[in-house]
């Protein structure tokens, strides 16, 4: 829940409360996996598409599970007319 967190909190508007969750994430990382959707999640909140798409883009390499919910999560409606997110849906759910 700390990505729907820290989304929430971006999209607030709210930078230092999703920035502190981020830095929990970064003390987590030391000992353990971190999935790239929790950055993505919050990079989306704040409105910064480049560095979501990088993240999302990372998600696909490592065949995190928010793939499954490209074409229908409408958190993910930002990010559609980019030409990247487009690739990346066709790399996920080939024709």
């Amino acid at each position: 829940y700390d990505g729907a967190l820290a989304h929430a909190h971006g999209r607030n508007g709210d930078r230092a409360r999703a920035e502190q969750i981020v830095r929990a994430w970064d003390d987590r990382a030391k000992t353990r996996y971190v999935s790239p959707s929790l950055p993505m999640l919050l990079h989306l909140g704040l409105g910064e598409n480049d560095q979501a798409l990088d993240w999302l883009e990372k998600c696909h390499e490592e065949q995190d599970w928010i793939c499954w919910g490209l074409r229908v999560c409408p958190m993910f409606d930002p990010l559609r007319p980019e030409p990247r997110f487009q690739a990346l849906l066709k790399k996920v759910f080939p024709e």
